[in-house]
């Protein structure tokens, strides 16, 4: 928690200038296709890195950051939803390698075809089933996630990079439900995408209401080259859209504060009034209980406040803050926000500017920084098994708010309608 200072009027803040790559061929690389230069893509995801501020509730949070890759290895998979019931493929082939995970039509267990995006182009029933006791570690590994020690050292355990272009008529009309694809015209913005992978969410509630296996969570900013200008931040927390578009309207009221981790700004947007946000309410008589989202409440939270944090090496304001639910994992722009039944986002535990996540590149064409690329970007199915009245998530690729390129050849046979 920190104070701010008085309120200053500031218009747009300014970023640098992105360094030029000295060799054009370097520069014009794009291995996944998607008509960005990969060099390009990683300035950008090292530029926007978020702030993660981790939050207390009883002691810090026992369901950490997982790395997929490791994750993978503490797992086996299903071909439904039933913990119970026998394993498509083992957690001794998971463990030895867990490219296997994906597989084609024509595999034994291939119960709803493939689990390959590319190959199947729809939402499966496959579920990864993070296992209780591999080689002795017990006490559900995987959806612990790593140890904080190896988490605070990396500063990037679980978390992974997209980066896609899109054409706009102007600056803040992007739009989630928006087909990306070749009709449309405007100027070339860049969408920047982060995700969060977390082994288990977890509301620390009476009968583990509300729990399930594999979490993902994501910040995502759009960038518009021409003026060298963050346009809009989005968070996002229990299915909700928090939006800050940083019009000269909403950019005009500002605070300073000088923190441990170094100076933040924030900007109080037009819909900013100070006061606290009950963003949902309980609605009794079902079991389990009703948790409702107040509308008038979420309208209020668009625009209303974000905060970044300063590079210490460039001086530019240019690393969203976000604020970690505990156990539960949503990503908030403040403290201040409620969310009824929902464990604390203060902010009050480890927090770490994130170091560059790996490009995972695109579902045809996945990149090399990361060895779990492929499975991020092509399992069509659950990332979890178990769930208390919520189903586990399934990967970024079946989110609404990852954003394909116009290039794709499957997007646009995806039919099914997508959350975020």
């Amino acid at each position: 928690m920190y104070s701010l200072s008085n309120t200053k009027r500031l218009g747009f803040f300014l970023f640098l200038p992105l360094f030029v790559c000295s060799s054009a061929g370097a520069m014009a690389q794009d291995n996944d296709q998607d008509g960005i230069p990969d060099a390009l893509e990683r300035q950008l995801l090292e530029r926007f890195r978020p702030f993660f501020k981790f939050s207390n509730d009883g002691g810090d949070d026992n369901f950490r950051p997982a790395d997929i890759w490791w994750y993978l290895t503490k797992s086996e998979m299903l071909t439904n939803g039933d913990e119970n019931s026998s394993a498509c493929i083992s957690n001794r082939s998971l463990a030895s390698n867990p490219l296997v995970l994906l597989f084609d039509k024509n595999a034994p267990c291939a119960k709803f075809k493939s689990d390959d995006i590319t190959q199947n182009p729809t939402q499966t029933g496959y579920h990864i089933n993070p296992v209780n006791n591999v080689n002795g570690e017990g006490n559900d590994p995987g959806r612990h996630g790593n140890d904080w020690n190896t988490v605070k050292a990396s500063k990037r355990t679980g978390l992974y990079g997209h980066v896609t272009s899109i054409r706009l008529s102007s600056r803040f009309v992007f739009s989630f439900d928006q087909i990306n694809n070749g009709s449309l015209t405007g100027n070339r913005f860049y969408k920047i995408e982060y995700w969060q992978f977390f082994g288990y969410n977890s509301a620390n509630k009476t009968g583990d209401i509300g729990d399930h296996e594999g979490d993902w969570a994501s910040v995502q900013l759009i960038y518009d080259p021409t003026a060298n200008l963050v346009r809009s931040i989005f968070h996002f927390a229990h299915g909700l859209l928090f939006r800050f578009d940083l019009t000269p309207a909403n950019t005009a009221r500002i605070q300073l504060a000088r923190t441990p981790a170094g100076m933040v700004k924030e900007f109080d947007g037009v819909n900013f009034t100070g006061q606290d946000l009950e963003l949902s309410h309980l609605v009794l008589g079902g079991i389990p209980p009703k948790i409702v989202v107040d509308q008038n409440q979420v309208a209020r939270a668009q625009n209303n406040m974000v905060r970044v944090l300063q590079d210490g090496s460039t001086k530019e304001f240019s690393h969203p803050v976000v604020y970690i639910e505990n156990g539960t994992h949503e990503f908030f722009p403040t403290e201040k926000w409620k969310y009824y039944g929902a464990p604390n986002h203060n902010g009050e535990s480890f927090n770490y500017l994130t170091n560059t996540p790996p490009n995972l590149g695109e579902a045809e064409f996945p990149l090399n920084e990361d060895r779990a690329a492929q499975v991020i970007l092509k399992f069509n199915g659950f990332w979890g098994t178990y769930g208390k009245y919520n189903d586990p998530p399934l990967g970024p690729i079946l989110h609404k708010n990852w954003l394909w390129p116009a290039t794709s050849s499957v997007r646009w046979l995806i039919t099914k309608q997508l959350g975020f």
